[in-house]
C-alpha cells in the first residue's frame, strides 16, 4: 500500500503531481509514484524516544533527502507532526518546524497523537492529526459547502482544484466516477461496488472531519454510451444522488466534470447540496489563477477575522499556487 502523506506532511512534491492533495490515500490509478507506508514508519521510527527541549529542531533521513520535521511532544511517549509556515533556514524540499512541549489542555482533545509505539497504521495517524490540525486550528467550517468545477477536457480542473486545496490545508478524499463504474463488471454487480465506493467515502470523510470529498469525472453519470454496459445511468445517478445527501457536515464537495451543472441527470441535479453550490467554470489555461482565487476564496472564506490572512496574503497565494501548475507560465 502507498500513500501520499509523507510528501505532505515533509514538503516534499514531485514535479507534475497533478493530485498534490493532504490525508490522500493512493488508489490504484495514482501508480507507484507516490511515497510508500514506510517512510512513514521509518520516519516514526527516528522519532521514538525523541526528548527535546522547547525551541530545539528534529531532523530524519527520507531516501537520499534531509527533511526537518515539526514535532510537538504531547504526551510523554507521543510527537504529533505539526503545520507551519517555511521558515529561514530550511531545506529546499522541506520544511523547518519548531518542537514544543505542551500540557494536556482541551484543545488537544481535537486531535489524533500522530506518532505511537506501535508501527501500525502510522500513515493513517499522521494524516488525522495533520488534517485536524490544519482545519481546527485555522478554519472555521460551515456545513456542507460544495463547489462545482467544470470545464473542457484539459483546461486544468484538476490541476488548479488540487493545488489550491494543498495549499490551503485541507485534507481530502478523492474518488473517480469513471474508475468506479469501470472497476465494476456486470450490471448487478455495478451498483453494488459504486454504492460501496461512495460509502467508504463517506466513512473517510468522517473520520478527517473537516475534510473535502473530491469526486472527478461526474459527467460520465450523464454518459450513457459509457454506462450501458455496466448499470442503467438514471439508476446510477440516483446512487450518486443519495451519496452527496449523505455527506456529514463540516465536509466540504468538489465536483469536478466537463459539462455544466444543469446538464447533469435529474436524480443529480435535485440534491439539496448542490442547490446553493458555487459553480465555477475553468477557461483556458492562462486564466488558472483566477479559477485559484475563485476556489480559495469559497474554501477560505470563513477564516476568523483574527487569523491574520488579509487579501494580500490570498493573492500571493493564488499567484504561487498557478505558478506551481504545471504549464502555467505567468500571473497577470
Amino acid at each position: 500500500m502507498t500513500t501520499r502523506i509523507s510528501k505532505i506532511v515533509f514538503g516534499i512534491q514531485e514535479a507534475g503531481d497533478a493530485h498534490f492533495i493532504p490525508g490522500l490515500q493512493a488508489t490504484e490509478a495514482c501508480g507507484p509514484l507516490y511515497a510508500p507506508d514506510r517512510w512513514a514508519r521509518a520516519i516514526c521510527r527516528q522519532l521514538r524516544g525523541l526528548r527535546l527541549a522547547q525551541g530545539q529542531k528534529a531532523s530524519v533521513i527520507v531516501g537520499s533527502r534531509q527533511v526537518h520535521l515539526s514535532v510537538d511532544l504531547l504526551f510523554e511517549e507521543s510527537a504529533c507532526i505539526s503545520d507551519k509556515p517555511k521558515q529561514a533556514g530550511a531545506v529546499d524540499d522541506g520544511t523547518v518546524f519548531e518542537i514544543q512541549r505542551r500540557s494536556q489542555t482541551a484543545r488537544q482533545q481535537q486531535c489524533l497523537p500522530g506518532y505511537n509505539s506501535d508501527s501500525e497504521g502510522l500513515s493513517s495517524e499522521i494524516a488525522g492529526y495533520f488534517a485536524r490540525r490544519a482545519c481546527f486550528r485555522h478554519l472555521n467550517v460551515k456545513p456542507v459547502q460544495t463547489v462545482y468545477v467544470c470545464g473542457a477536457p484539459g483546461v486544468g480542473k484538476s490541476t488548479v482544484i488540487n493545488h489550491a486545496l494543498g495549499r490551503a490545508g485541507y485534507p481530502a478524499i478523492y474518488g473517480d466516477v469513471r474508475a468506479m463504474v469501470a472497476s465494476a463488471s456486470g450490471t448487478e454487480m455495478a451498483s453494488e461496488y459504486f454504492a460501496m465506493t461512495l460509502d467508504d467515502l463517506v466513512a473517510r470523510a468522517r473520520a478527517l472531519t473537516p475534510s473535502v470529498i473530491l469526486v472527478d469525472r461526474v459527467d460520465v453519470l450523464g454518459d450513457a454510451a459509457l454506462l450501458s454496459e455496466h448499470e442503467d445511468s438514471t439508476k446510477l445517478a440516483t446512487v450518486f444522488a443519495k451519496f452527496i445527501d449523505s455527506i456529514p457536515q463540516g465536509v466540504f464537495l468538489v465536483l469536478e466534470s466537463s459539462v455544466e451543472l444543469g446538464e447533469l441527470p435529474m436524480a443529480v441535479k435535485r440534491c439539496e447540496a448542490l442547490q446553493h453550490c458555487q459553480a465555477i467554470g475553468v477557461p483556458t489555461a492562462p486564466r488558472r489563477e483566477q479559477i485559484v482565487k475563485a476556489v480559495l476564496g469559497e474554501l477560505l472564506a470563513e477564516i476568523p477575522s483574527n487569523a491574520g490572512v488579509h487579501q494580500k496574503e490570498l493573492d500571493g497565494l493564488c499567484r504561487r499556487v498557478a505558478a506551481a501548475t504545471p504549464g502555467y507560465r505567468s500571473y497577470a
